[in-house]
């Protein structure tokens, strides 16, 4: 994309520069970064100039602040295979009978990596297949099944990763045996990947890029969100979208995939996503080029329906296993590092946690999915919707707001498992 590097000071210091003494040489500092003139290494930002899609001949020019919402996202089973391999290390093993070192209770954050060719890989292989349209199983009426048992459908995910692990293994030997003009033998068997799929982090990692590959490889490059909210544009338009395939292939090497459970009481302080080695080695904030984030679990904040035939698609899968939640919106701002630059680091410099941001009264505009959009400050409130999928600028602030409450209307929910906010989150 280009950009440049300039000075920025968020308020936050990461704490191996606080106490950090630099050596000189001549008088002037010997470690290779930028200094103040109280000697401490300056803080400084990636400022992209352009993150935003270019306009194609038959399509308008994308707003660079654009955030795009998509109900329905992934496989909703899928989707509830992230919430079990996310919300307690005990749930997983008791479901999917896996094997992890990391406590048998408690709440279970966690990360990886995902590149581009691996998505790409999943893609390629689901279309040799014919997978795409197999991937949950379908109740009498067509639609996939909700209520499949997440043990049986584990079994069948599990089978087809398997397979996709062995395609995978077999054509890269192929390569291999080309390229050094020799002939191998493989002799490992989808029981020898299905025996791999029993550790959770490889369970984790598979599930990822399935995620990947549906969301930002195979959905963001070619369709506007089911909710499209823009800065000083509050219509979407029949082309948007938030980049195009050429640039995550040209631009992006892969795909920073974490989850976090959250119960009543937690909340996320406003900030910015980005590279937080570099950021505590070089005290330089380098965002990511885009962000998203996927809600996983059964949960549902109530949703201002203000626009005529809305889309209940999403609401109907949820509705049987549905538990309310009052808090953990999913809130952004469409001015971006101007607006982060005023509040800092979790509201750092203008002492506001939350940025600014106040809960949407009448004020402003609904849209689609009971998103509010306020056009005076750009805040961009979104309600909290399982399998719901949101995308945007990688250097656009937000928040998530305190979890209030989390009703116990358990049905078809295990009256002893307590449910959590899952987020599984994306940096390209």
């Amino acid at each position: 994309h280009g950009g440049s590097l300039e000075a920025f000071d968020d308020g936050h210091c990461p704490e191996t520069f606080r106490f950090q003494e630099h050596g000189t040489k001549n008088g002037a500092m010997d470690d290779g970064l930028a200094h103040n003139e109280n000697g401490m290494a300056t803080p400084r930002i990636v400022r992209y100039n352009s993150v935003q899609a270019p306009a194609l001949p038959s399509s308008d020019p994308v707003s660079p602040s654009s955030v795009h919402i998509y109900d329905g996202i992934l496989d909703p089973n899928n989707a509830r295979m992230l919430y079990q391999v996310t919300a307690s290390s005990r749930q997983a093993k008791q479901t999917f009978g896996v094997s992890h070192d990391a406590g048998e209770t408690g709440e279970s954050p966690w990360g990886t990596y995902v590149t581009i060719k691996e998505a790409l890989e999943w893609i390629d292989w689901n279309e040799r297949k014919g997978n795409a349209e197999q991937e949950s199983p379908r109740n009498s009426n067509g639609n996939v099944d909700v209520d499949v048992k997440s043990e049986e459908y584990f079994v069948t995910w599990r089978q087809k990763v398997a397979q996709y692990y062995r395609w995978k293994s077999h054509r890269r030997q192929s390569l291999r045996e080309e390229k050094d003009g020799q002939i191998g033998k493989n002799d490992e068997n989808d029981s020898y990947f299905q025996k791999k799929l029993i550790d959770i982090d490889n369970i984790r990692h598979a599930l990822a890029v399935e995620a990947v590959a549906k969301f930002f490889v195979g959905t963001v490059p070619y369709h506007q969100g089911t909710t499209v909210a823009a800065k000083a544009q509050l219509v979407q338009t029949s082309n948007e979208t938030l980049f195009h395939t050429a640039q995550i292939l040209k631009e992006a090497h892969g795909v920073a995939v974490w989850a976090l459970s959250s119960s009543i009481g937690n909340s996320v302080s406003y900030h910015i996503d980005y590279a937080e080695l570099l950021r505590y080695e070089f005290n330089v904030t380098v965002p990511p080029l885009w962000a998203g984030t996927v809600h996983c679990s059964d949960l549902w904040n109530d949703q201002k329906k203000t626009v005529e035939n809305d889309d209940d698609e999403q609401h109907s899968q949820c509705n049987f296993h549905q538990q309310r939640m009052q808090g953990g919106e999913f809130c952004v701002n469409l001015r971006g590092l101007d607006h982060y630059q005023e509040h800092g680091y979790k509201g750092n410099l203008s002492g506001d946690p939350s940025g600014g941001w106040k809960r949407p009264s009448n004020s402003g505009a609904f849209l689609n999915g009971g998103v509010h959009i306020n056009d005076n400050n750009q805040w961009v409130t979104i309600p909290y919707a399982f399998n719901r999928g949101i995308a945007h600028r990688g250097d656009l602030p937000h928040l998530s707001t305190p979890i209030e409450s989390i009703s116990k209307n358990d049905r078809g929910i295990d009256a002893a498992q307590e449910i959590s906010r899952v987020i599984v989150g994306f940096n390209v």
